[in-house]
């Protein structure tokens, strides 16, 4: 009796400790894991820094990297003016978009008046590609088409080799002789 009174009591402690175990590997899967995995990625950014590279820093000031060591980053931000920020202070290699917000300002042009360029870009290359395939289909249907003029010049059955026959293709040295339908009068190709 004793006996099954701690059994009872054991599987008890297990059942409560369950709830807690998976909450706990929810926070992990939820919170831990990706924090890590994003803490990963930014400390590989911050390895491939190299002088020429354009970057967002975290307070959203836009350059280019000049010079840097381990802590420091020397940032050219504009004309002839460089700032010093912690190595850490750097948010993110700068985007396309990041890099058409900068012309947008220096130019003078709103954002969506750089990003209607880019798109005009965007859609020329469009024109080209469908014009290569056009001339793709082009050459295709000119093959098809000689394809059909060779097919079309082989109804004399001199060559006995391919005929058309009630739109049938006839391998004249495979067929069989016995078949009245596909041979009118009995005979072959080339006879």
């Amino acid at each position: 009796m004793f006996v099954l009174a701690q059994e009872a009591g054991g599987l008890g402690s297990l059942s409560s400790l369950l709830p807690i175990l998976l909450v706990g590997a929810v926070f992990w899967f939820l919170v831990i894991r990706p924090q890590r995995k994003r803490q990963q990625e930014r400390e590989s950014m911050l390895s491939t820094l190299s002088v020429g590279t354009e970057v967002v820093t975290i307070g959203g000031m836009f350059g280019e990297v000049e010079a840097m060591d381990d802590n420091w980053v020397d940032l050219l931000v504009g004309e002839d003016v460089v700032l010093r920020f912690a190595r850490s202070a750097i948010g993110r290699i700068a985007t396309d978009e990041d890099r058409d917000a900068i012309e947008a300002f220096v130019s003078g042009a709103s954002t969506a008046e750089v990003a209607a360029d880019a798109h005009d870009g965007i859609v020329d290359a469009h024109d080209g590609i469908v014009d290569a395939h056009d001339g793709i289909v082009d050459a295709h249907d000119g093959i098809l088409d000689a394809h059909d003029g060779i097919l079309d010049g082989d109804d004399d059955g001199d060559d006995g080799i391919v005929d058309w026959d009630d739109d049938e293709l006839v391998d004249w040295d495979d067929a069989e002789a016995t078949d009245e339908a596909n041979f009118p009068d009995g005979e072959r190709a080339g006879n």
